[in-house]
């Protein structure tokens, strides 16, 4: 029950982001080079979350997963975000 508690708080904070940077699941899945299954799962609420995969969901934003995870933590303006993310078709 705990570890749904977690993930439905992550994918929270992943949709939020994801509509800030007008984001689609590929867009991330691309960027943090995951799969577009994995990330649908988490915002489903239906998957598993590896640190791993959360410190490189994290990374597309140039912050940390304990950062990303941290609901009072300011969205970080476009101009910090990694050269290559934006360049991002979406981005």
């Amino acid at each position: 029950m705990a570890d749904i508690a977690i993930i439905k708080e992550y994918a929270k904070i992943l949709r939020k982001y994801m509509h800030a940077f007008s984001l689609e699941p590929i867009d991330i899945a691309y960027l943090a080079k995951s799969t577009r299954k994995t990330i649908v799962s988490i915002l489903a609420h239906s998957g598993s979350l590896e640190l791993e995969t959360q410190e490189s969901i994290s990374q597309i934003f140039n912050l940390h997963y304990y950062e990303f995870g941290n609901p009072d933590h300011p969205l970080p303006a476009f101009d910090a975000l990694p050269q290559k993310n934006k360049r991002s078709h979406r981005l």
